[in-house]
């Protein structure tokens, strides 16, 4: 006859436990790092654009006064 498997013990299901919380909070993070570059580089590519109509509008402003 074959044996069955007995159920995990306390100590095995605080152990699976942890692991899938150290998972998750791992997968979060990682998520949230992932949000912030995509946040940073948005952020950098308006500073640019802005800073380019702000160098041609001081190129215009130049040329109008000579």
């Amino acid at each position: 006859m074959a044996e069955t498997e007995s159920p995990p013990s306390g100590a095995s299901r605080t152990i699976i436990l942890a692991v899938v919380a150290v998972i998750l909070a791992a997968g979060l993070a990682a998520l949230s790092w992932l949000d912030a570059r995509h946040r940073i580089a948005t952020t950098q590519e308006e500073l640019a654009r802005r800073l380019r109509e702000i160098e041609s509008d001081a190129r215009e402003a130049r040329s109008v006064a000579r």
